[in-house]
């Protein structure tokens, strides 16, 4: 288990169980393959690619936008319930 999974998987349980949000997305640059990799594995799933996003040294770059949402991250992680809250 790598540091990102790790604090990855601290995360998420910080966003879905205790804050309870619904829906968690990152948009990131196509040629970081480790991050898109990392999100992958945690559960985040690839929604589509944002063309011409963002400007990079004067040049248009896309971005990925990666999401997972609370239902798909208590069936990836089967996370247990702290403290007395519902289970999913």
């Amino acid at each position: 288990l790598g540091i990102g999974t790790a604090v990855g998987k601290l995360i998420l349980s910080f966003v879905f169980e205790d804050l309870k949000i619904f829906r968690l997305e990152g948009w990131l640059d196509p040629d970081n393959k480790a991050m898109i990799h990392l999100g992958k594995n945690l559960g985040f799933k690839v929604e589509g690619t944002l063309r011409g996003r963002k400007m990079v040294n004067g040049k248009p770059r896309n971005e990925q936008i990666l999401a997972i949402i609370r239902p798909d991250y208590f069936r990836k992680h089967k996370s247990r319930i702290r403290h007395g809250q519902e289970k999913e």
